[in-house]
This record gives structure tokens, sequence and C-alpha cells, in this order.
């Protein structure tokens, strides 16, 4: 975890434990943070996984579901649909476009 993690972290209340930062929402859509990105894989803290365990994701998928480039995939917050076993329908939940 980075600097730039913790302070995040820190700024919502949280601690570093392996405690989840993220929550289903009640229309039943994860919260998701990218925290990192190498290649096609997208590392984020999920309902499910903290950010000392992040859960692997397809980074291109991400980008495509959220029309950006791949390279600013790292760092946003999104929604999607699923569980631990897998997420999909990736929404950007700031999108600085609109």
């Amino acid at each position: 975890m980075n600097e730039e993690d913790r302070i995040w972290i820190a700024a919502r209340g949280r601690t570093q434990s392996d405690t989840p930062v993220y929550t289903t929402q009640a229309d039943g859509r994860a919260l998701l943070k990218v925290i990192a990105t190498v290649g096609d894989i997208a590392y984020a803290a999920t309902p499910w996984h903290p950010a000392g365990a992040p859960m692997a994701l397809p980074a291109t998928a991400i980008a495509a579901d959220c029309d950006l480039p791949l390279e600013e995939v790292t760092g946003r917050e999104f929604t999607a649909r699923g569980n631990r076993d897998g997420l999909s329908d990736y929404r950007l939940v700031f999108d600085p476009r609109r």
C-alpha cells in the first residue's frame, strides 16, 4: 500500500487493517476502488477484498464499460454487479467529463 492509499483510507475514516473499505449498495452493486494496474489486471478494494488483499479484475473490461483509456482506471471508484467470485458491468462513480 502506498502513501496515497494510506491517506485516502484515513480520509474515509478507516484503518489500514484488512477490514474491507467498501460495501454493497442497496441496488446490489458493489462499490470498488482500483488501487493499481499491472498490464491488463486491475487490483481493486471491494466489499470482499480489502486493499491489503485486492481482487484481480480485467482492466480492459473496466475501461471499456466506462469508456475510459486504460491508463485512467487506476485510482478511480466504480460500481459493478457481481460477488466475491467476479464482477462485471462496471460504472464510473464520478465522471468529471459529465
